[in-house]
């Protein structure tokens, strides 16, 4: 007796089969767009239920057929889901002056190399449409893209920072040593310019720094600054750490060692703190115990907390079989966690690490110039007020915040009151029922 040759599927399984793959798909795309729905005939092909047997390349190519048909569907919906994520992005970047923020931590979408490439084709294409601040940092391993939106604190303590250097570096212009005034000429400040670490193929990673030194003219012909600045707000120190490496470390994609040194100022534990502070004022103004139409200084409220901020430096060593390393040679404690500096520490730095390779190496290299050096409690004071500033801007932010948490709990009781009175009470029902 020959055997039986396996039965077609039927129309009730393929359409568990699709809406399993529907499932998979919504779940992996989440937070974009809804999917559209992929809809098959109401009506059964007589195929399906005819007695006589299919032959098993006949249904092996049904099951294919159908297959290949949902995978084109999905393929074509997602391609729309990826199409919006990229223009999501280029609308954020030409207009980033105009969200309002609730939170302060920098804006996140991922995208992949392809994706990326579109947004660098459209900035180039209508690069008038883009501010001329805009920033952005893309890592290809992670495909995140990361639009940087520099908080008040951040931006305050790099130009304090910026200021001190300018001072120093105009006093060592006017050095008799030669050696150094020559030096010190040669420094090229480049604000927030990005930093591109180019692949073989396909878009380069890019880095936008909080500041950055070259220098003019270079012997080297180097492509990379020799000293970058992060202001670490949000960010904690693993993420300051990798960003160090990702400036300095020797792979094609990195700087292979021209970034010479990676200064941070990390406040993650002062944003921490900033958080408690603002959850204490929403919490005030949700229990009526302040109101929004009367006066409140809240950057002066003396129920504020602080907390700890630190200096680090990375610079690089390189081995002896070339490889290239980033080491923290600095990770100290400059304010207090009740605010006050913290004596004998300051940020300090050589001309060495702001000059070409090629100098430093040279006979002209060979000199001793004043350090760069920015004292605890010049830090601390300026963060002082900067840090009312802030508060100054985020207590609006909150105080809406709160405003609109009332508001939703009013309407939802207002809700809840007349849904109990639409409702036949307990005692009525019985005596209806009787």
């Amino acid at each position: 007796m020959p055997p039986t040759p396996p039965k077609a599927p039927s129309a009730v399984r393929i359409i568990q089969n699709r809406d399993s793959y529907s499932q998979h798909s919504t779940h992996s795309e989440a937070n974009t767009e809804e999917p559209e729905e992929l809809t098959f005939p109401l009506t059964v092909p007589p195929y399906l239920y005819e007695e006589e047997p299919l032959s098993s390349v006949s249904t092996f190519k049904l099951v294919y057929d159908s297959v290949t048909s949902f995978l084109n569907m999905a393929k074509q919906r997602g391609s729309r889901v990826n199409d919006a994520w990229v223009q999501d992005v280029i609308a954020l970047l030409k207009a980033p002056p105009r969200i309002k923020r609730t939170g302060v931590g920098n804006l996140t979408q991922k995208l992949t190399v392809k994706q990326y490439g579109e947004v660098l084709r459209a900035i180039g294409a209508e690069n008038e449409a883009f501010p001329d601040n805009i920033r952005f940092d893309y890592t290809r391993s992670k495909k995140l893209f990361e639009n940087r939106v520099p908080t008040t604190m951040q931006g305050g303590v790099e130009d304090c920072i910026k200021r001190r250097t300018f001072i120093w570096h105009d006093e060592l212009e006017q050095s008799l040593d030669a050696n150094v005034s020559n030096a010190a000429k040669t420094i090229l400040g480049c604000g927030h310019a990005n930093v591109s670490f180019p692949y073989p193929r396909g878009a380069s990673d890019t880095k936008s720094p909080d500041w950055s030194i070259k220098h003019n003219p270079c012997r080297l012909c180097c492509m990379f600054p020799v000293i970058v600045m992060e202001i670490g707000w949000t960010q904690t120190k693993k993420d300051l750490q990798e960003k160090a490496e990702k400036y300095t470390k020797s792979e094609l994609r990195s700087s292979k060692g021209k970034i010479r040194t990676v200064v941070s100022v990390f406040m993650r534990e002062m944003y921490l703190a900033e958080l408690r502070n603002e959850e204490r004022l929403e919490e005030l103004y949700l229990h009526n115990e302040l109101d929004a139409t009367e006066w409140y200084s809240y950057e002066d409220d003396e129920r504020n907390t602080t907390g700890k901020a630190s200096i680090m430096i990375w610079r690089v060593k390189t081995s002896r079989n070339g490889n290239v390393k980033a080491s923290c040679y600095q990770d100290e404690v400059f304010r207090d966690e009740t605010g006050n500096a913290v004596e004998l520490c300051s940020l300090h730095l050589p001309l060495q690490d702001f000059i070409c390779q090629g100098l430093l190496d040279s006979p002209e290299g060979n000199f001793k110039a004043p350090l760069l050096e920015i004292s605890s409690k010049h830090l601390c004071n300026e963060i002082v007020n900067i840090l009312k500033v802030y508060r100054q801007e985020r207590a609006p932010v909150i105080i809406e915040k709160a405003e609109n948490k009332k508001k939703k709990q009013l309407e939802a009781a207002e809700m809840e009151s007349r849904e109990r009175s639409k409702a036949p009470s307990s005692c009525g029902s019985r005596l209806r029922r009787k």
